[in-house]
């Protein structure tokens, strides 16, 4: 599956487990519910990405795409600002997106958002990536 679909030039719609980093300006949209989305920048570099991912960790044998959880779906998109972009790892800032409660279940800390929510946080304090906004 493509996960980053241009629909046109310049602006992009990316799916679970899709990862898009870009130095030229772009629109990029998703859809979240439980999901999380985070953008990346380093102003100085100007180089930007946005990743989509479902589940903080995927279990053992689940099959499913790497880019779909979150620990891999984040060193992609700091290896391709990095790596194809020269953005420095030191100077870049996150906003982050989602983790909502889309099923009428009750609230737990084990819930999908709660654990996605408390992945991101963790993942972007222990890398000292400071999040500028979010919306979770």
């Amino acid at each position: 599956m493509n996960h980053v679909v241009e629909t046109s030039p310049g602006e992009f719609s990316l799916y679970v487990g899709g990862v898009f980093a870009s130095r030229t300006p772009a629109n990029v949209r998703t859809i979240l519910g439980s999901c999380i989305a985070v953008c990346l920048y380093d102003p100085v570099a100007r180089v930007g990405g946005m990743n989509h991912f479902l589940l903080p960790a995927a279990k053992d044998d689940d099959g499913f795409e790497v880019a779909r959880f979150g620990v891999h779906a984040m060193d992609s998109l700091i290896g391709e600002l990095m790596m194809r972009h020269k953005a420095d790892r030191r100077r870049l800032v996150a906003k982050v997106f989602g983790g909502g409660h889309v099923l009428d279940t009750a609230h737990s800390t084990d819930s999908v958002p709660e654990r996605n929510i408390r992945f991101i946080r963790d993942f972007l304090r222990d890398e000292e990536i400071p999040v500028v906004a979010e919306d979770l």
